[in-house]
């Protein structure tokens, strides 16, 4: 439900982007070029907060629940609105000098489950994430960066043919897109929820970070 259609938007958006990396595009589409970037990077990482929002919802129930009453019950609005504003602020970050990028999205990696467990709006659950997070940076930092990157390397390798022998042409690299997401998003998913109730239930023993 979540990887189908951002399959699609990540395959667009390299669409978009590709004329404007030949050389002879010239410097008056350098705007456009950024703005192309920005949008490609933004739909590489779209999906991940939701997906760890209904990944909160289910493993910190008693037990799993149902698709209807995630559907039902999720506060799925929000996530989305989390969602896009992680992404598009993790991408300026990366396109801007990559360093803020990766801080980014280390002080912000537990947005959704604190929209999800902890009932937060999207303004509070970014609060929430740094606050839990600057206690711990190092040690979230060495969690989550390997997970999300390796996971965007895994999706872009996902997107060759050849490796998943799906054939060529514009269907066969959404699915590959797709397969590549499925596998790629349920460690960040699991280890964002694990870092945050570990580090809401034990903030005894987190010492500040200095960043």
């Amino acid at each position: 439900m979540i990887f189908i259609p951002l399959g699609g938007i990540e395959l667009l958006a390299d669409d978009l982007q590709e004329p404007l990396t030949h050389p002879e595009a010239g410097f008056a589409l350098v705007a456009a070029g950024v703005a192309a970037a920005l949008g490609s990077a933004a739909a590489a990482l779209l999906g991940e907060v939701v997906y760890a929002g209904i990944v909160a919802a289910m493993v910190t129930g008693e037990r799993a629940p149902s698709v209807g009453t995630l559907l039902r019950h999720l506060p799925l609005l929000r996530l989305i609105a989390v969602d896009l504003v992680w992404v598009l602020v993790v991408a300026a970050g990366l396109i801007a000098v990559v360093v803020p990028g990766f801080v980014f999205m280390t002080w912000f990696a537990l947005v959704a489950p604190a929209v999800e467990i902890e009932g937060h709006g999207v303004r509070a659950s970014f609060r929430r994430s740094h606050e839990l997070v600057r206690r711990r940076f190092w040690l979230v930092f060495w969690l989550i960066i390997p997970v999300l990157v390796g996971g965007e390397l895994l999706a872009e390798l996902g997107q060759s043919l050849s490796f998943w022998g799906l054939g060529e042409g514009w269907l066969a690299d959404w699915t590959a897109s797709v397969i590549a997401n499925l596998i790629a998003s349920p460690p960040y998913a699991l280890v964002a929820v694990i870092l945050f109730l570990g580090l809401r239930d034990h903030p005894g023993r987190a010492q500040a970070a200095s960043v």
